[in-house]
Order: structure tokens, then C-alpha cells, then sequence
């Protein structure tokens, strides 16, 4: 072979040598520059499903664990945002709701869990409760949509003729507690008395909330801003038409008359006794808003006379009186 067909050949041996290479670091470069987009995509997916964790916590704590807002889609940057219903699973037990966001970007998404816990007290998780004694009797309907039913903290015993801490007696008309019932004290249902659900005396006493103004800032800030705040001359504050609080709160450092046919849409705090159709007749409905208390009576009683529907915790420092 002459010289001239060996230079063509080392030629053409070099060439295909840094076709290859040239192939070869171009496909390097493609690769790196493929990966880097998914990890600016992987990154950016991972702060959105982090800003889905930051905003469904703070739309938690801004409407009382109030659930009804979710699920969550909506687009942000070069991507979504997606927060399914939170999974209650620990809710009724622990007051803990578990939080799942998925952040995507480009197809590529990133998922991030946590668990919340609700600062809301144990006794929350109450249908009935009192510091004093509860007496239900002809012809009243207590359902309690929650486990825990109707409790008393009273210590009252005593015999056939004592009042007991939690007393169903329908003496002329039956009265049922649909759920369960416990006190410090005694239970009992007697004639025409009805508890569906367990029956359990000398129970433990029920941890309360201490009702202070720090406590209730929630509520009293809700009431503050829609302006239902009362501070009644008289002592008691006097609704005999419906009520709906724009932000689902009345709160009256008094006492409270609710009198006549009526509608509540929201719920009620009182620092002093709250008495429906204690003076007149009427049938009052109140309406749960989200998962606000129904009537809440911070230093007095909670005495109910005519047919009454109230959704949500019922609570009393005082006795809980129902008659129907």
C-alpha cells in the first residue's frame, strides 16, 4: 500500500473516531441536560406540594378543621397542586386529621404526607355535656352524632328518689337518648326513659376546657368581626327572630332568651344561662356551622323547654334541662 492510501486510511479511522466521540458526548450532554430538567421539575413539583401542605393547613385553622373545602386542584407556576379529602381515620380518637399533597410538574410529581392536630379539646368529641347535672325528660329526643354520647361530671347519687347526675325519665311521654351516657355520678332511665346505647356510672370525670377569653379568642374574633358581639343592659340578651351569623358565631356576655319559632345558623356562646321558649312556645332548628359548638353556656345553665333541634356539642358549666 502506498503512502497516499495509508494517510486516506488513518484519515477515515481518525474521522469515525471522533464521529463516535463527538456522538458519544452529545448524547452525554443530552442525558445531563434531560436529567437536570427532571430535577428542576422534581424540585419544583416538591415546593408546590409543600405549598398544597402550607395552604390546607392554613385553610384548616381559618375555618375550624372545617373539611367541606376540599378536595384541592388548582395550577400554580409550571405546575398543580392536588389535596384529596384528608383522611379522618384518627379524627374521632386524637383530633388528627392525615394531609396528602401532590405537587407535578412536566408529568413528573412529587408527594408529601403529614398529620394535624386540631386544638380542640377531648370533651369536643360530645353530644351533651355538663359540669352539672343533665335531665331529659317527656317526651325530648337527644341523638348523639358523635361516640362519646351525653356526659356528666356531677358527682349527684343517691336512691331511688335522688336526682341522679344523668337522669332519662319520660314520666308521661317517652324521651330517648339514641347513644351512650356516662357520669361521675349515676345514670339512669326510668318509666318512659330510653338510653339506646351503654349505661356507665362512676366514670371518669371529663377533662374541660378552661372557657377563658384566650381560649375562645377563635370564636370571640368571628363574633368580634361580623358583629355579633352582645353586651345586653339587662343582663339577658332577648332573639325571638332566626339567626345567621356571617361568620357562624354569636357570642353575649349574659344570659340568652331564645323565644318563639326560630332558626340558629351558627352557634351560641354565652358567659351566663341560655333558656329557649322558657317565657313563650315556639320550635327552635339550630344549623351547625362547619364544626363550630351549637350552644355553649361558659358560667351558667343551658334549660330547654319547647321542641328544640340543635346540631353540634351542647355544653353547660351548669345543669342541662330538657323538656318537651
Amino acid at each position: 500500500m502506498n503512502k497516499n492510501g495509508v494517510a486516506f486510511l488513518t484519515t477515515i479511522i481518525l474521522l469515525g473516531i471522533a464521529i463516535i466521540a463527538s456522538a458519544a458526548l452529545s448524547f452525554m450532554l443530552l442525558k445531563d441536560a434531560f436529567t437536570v430538567k427532571r430535577l428542576k421539575a422534581s424540585t419544583e413539583a416538591y415546593y408546590l406540594a409543600e405549598a398544597g401542605i402550607e395552604e390546607s393547613i392554613q385553610d384548616l385553622w381559618d375555618n375550624a378543621f372545617d373539611t367541606s373545602h376540599f378536595p384541592k386542584t388548582r395550577s400554580l407556576g409550571n405546575g398543580t397542586i392536588s389535596v384529596p379529602n384528608p383522611n379522618t381515620s384518627k379524627w374521632a380518637s386524637d383530633n388528627i386529621l392525615l394531609i396528602t399533597s401532590t405537587g407535578t410538574v412536566h408529568g413528573i410529581s412529587r408527594i408529601i404526607k403529614i398529620a394535624t392536630k386540631a386544638n380542640i379539646p377531648p370533651s369536643f368529641n360530645y353530644t351533651v355535656l355538663s359540669n352539672g347535672k343533665i335531665f331529659i325528660t317527656q317526651g325530648s329526643v337527644v341523638n348523639c352524632g358523635v361516640s362519646n354520647g351525653v356526659h356528666s361530671n356531677s358527682p349527684a347519687q343517691g336512691g331511688i328518689f335522688a336526682t341522679s347526675a344523668v337522669d332519662v325519665v319520660g314520666i308521661s311521654y317517652d324521651c330517648y337518648v339514641y347513644g351512650n351516657a356516662s357520669a361521675v355520678g349515676k345514670v339512669r332511665e326510668r318509666f318512659h326513659g330510653h338510653i339506646t346505647g351503654s349505661k356507665t356510672s362512676n366514670a371518669p370525670s371529663v377533662s374541660l376546657p378552661s372557657f377563658d377569653a384566650a381560649f375562645f379568642d377563635y370564636y370571640i374574633s368571628k363574633a368580634t368581626a361580623s358583629g355579633d358581639v352582645y353586651t345586653p343592659a339587662g343582663g339577658t340578651q332577648h332573639f325571638t327572630t332566626s339567626l345567621s351569623p356571617a361568620n357562624g358565631v354569636i357570642y353575649v356576655n349574659g344570659n340568652v332568651s331564645l323565644e318563639g319559632d326560630l332558626t340558629i345558623n351558627g352557634c351560641i356562646i354565652a358567659t351566663g344561662n341560655i333558656d329557649i321558649n322558657f317565657i313563650s312556645n315556639g320550635t327552635v332548628l339550630q344549623n351547625q356551622f362547619g364544626n363550630f359548638p351549637g350552644l355553649m353556656s361558659r358560667g351558667g345553665a343551658i334549660r330547654i323547654w319547647d321542641p328544640t333541634t340543635l346540631n353540634g356539642l351542647v355544653y353547660a358549666a351548669g345543669n342541662i334541662t330538657t323538656v318537651s
